[in-house]
């Protein structure tokens, strides 16, 4: 189980491990609190896109994840906090502008 990251064109998703187009095709303006300036957009999900999400939530419960033992489980997440630690940087600016709180 692992996933590849490719940046997000503004009008996509991130359901079972791959970007989808969002239903909608419509995005958001994500403004920057500390300016009020717009840095970036975002897809804007609609019901569909729950439901899909949903659906994939529930087939990754009773597929690999659901079957896999709880430590190994553990393991991943322990890999998913050192990725965060090792892009803490660049994730706490993106907070911080996303927030306005430095």
């Amino acid at each position: 189980m692992t996933a590849s990251y490719q940046h997000n064109n503004n009008t996509c998703i991130f359901i079972n491990n791959e970007w989808l187009p969002c239903n909608s095709g419509e995005t958001l303006n994500v403004f920057e609190p500390a300016t009020g300036q717009c840095f970036t957009k975002i897809a804007a999900g609609n019901a569909a896109d729950i439901d899909v999400a949903v659906r994939a939530g529930r087939a990754a419960l009773s597929g690999e994840w659901g079957q896999m033992a709880a430590v190994d489980r553990g393991r991943l997440l322990v890999k998913v906090g050192t990725l965060i630690l090792a892009h803490f940087d660049e994730l706490a600016a993106l907070e911080a502008r996303d927030t306005g709180k430095p």
